[in-house]
């Protein structure tokens, strides 16, 4: 009977340090070895919940039962461009330097020349035509961030409504670029960093 009673009182000690002790850690050493990991998973959509992981409900997710914004109507060559230019993020953000970027930054570029309304300038060209000929994923992602500038200062100038075209920023990059949805995919940091950044708009 002694020894029972001794296994009991033993394993109700351990209940009451492992508890605290395995929450502290969460807090403590976990949030410490990797700053920001909880706060980025929630702005960026990463998945990982505080609450969840500690067996406790998980709050209702704000993304849930929204509708996404309607695409803003747009006159050509304006919507081709900027269509084009959200397939070279997404291949960036993925990785990939196959030939739906160059493919897709020749488009850009024709569009933007055969354009009577001029609606982009020339160098706005050149800076797609500098993504055709970028023969690394470094050199493609150089050359992804002038040309992003442009496009988000031909959406502020022309007053496109915010909600479907996204501006992020990414401050290991130091750079911007338009995306579309909710989640963060960083065309400059690619898998590595997926979800680095944050969104202005």
């Amino acid at each position: 009977m002694k020894m029972t009673k001794i296994q009991i009182l033993l394993v109700a000690a351990l209940g009451v340090v492992t508890v605290p002790s395995l929450l502290a850690q969460c807090g403590g050493e976990h949030a410490g070895q990797h700053p920001g990991c909880c706060a980025q998973g929630a702005t960026a959509g990463s998945g990982h919940d505080a609450h969840a992981s500690h067996g406790a409900p998980a709050a209702p997710s704000s993304n849930l039962n929204t509708t996404p914004p309607a695409q803003p109507a747009l006159v050509e060559p304006a919507k081709s461009v900027l269509d084009h230019y959200l397939k070279i993020q997404a291949a960036l953000a993925q990785d990939s330097l196959d030939e739906s970027v160059a493919g897709s930054a020749a488009v850009m570029a024709k569009a933007i020349r055969d354009d009577s309304k001029k609606t982009f300038s020339s160098q706005v060209a050149q800076q797609a035509e500098a993504l055709t000929k970028a023969e690394s994923l470094a050199a493609a992602r150089e050359a992804f961030k002038p040309l992003s500038q442009s496009l988000l200062r031909y959406l502020t100038e022309s007053k496109v409504p915010a909600g479907y075209y996204r501006e992020a920023f990414c401050p290991m990059a130091k750079a911007s670029w338009l995306q579309t949805g909710h989640d963060i995919q960083n065309p400059y940091l690619g898998k590595a960093m997926l979800r680095c950044g944050q969104f202005k708009s």
